[in-house]
């Protein structure tokens, strides 16, 4: 549900579709597997593109999650 509402109700969804881009990099086929995933695609997603201490708490608290 993190594209459902407002702006404000919707902003986790911003940096999901900017890795989304990223991963389709002109290719809209790069994001099958992706899609494939559905919701489950965004702990890898993030695991993939967090940085510095954002990824490092990220991998913290999702250390169990593939």
């Amino acid at each position: 549900n993190l594209s459902r509402g407002g702006m404000k109700e919707k902003w986790g969804a911003l940096i999901v579709g900017v890795w989304l881009a990223m991963e389709a990099n002109g290719d809209h086929e790069n994001l099958k597997k992706w899609i494939d995933k559905g919701p489950n695609a965004v702990i890898p997603l993030a695991k993939k593109y967090l940085t510095g201490s954002e990824k490092t708490r990220f991998l913290e608290y999702f250390k169990n999650i593939e």
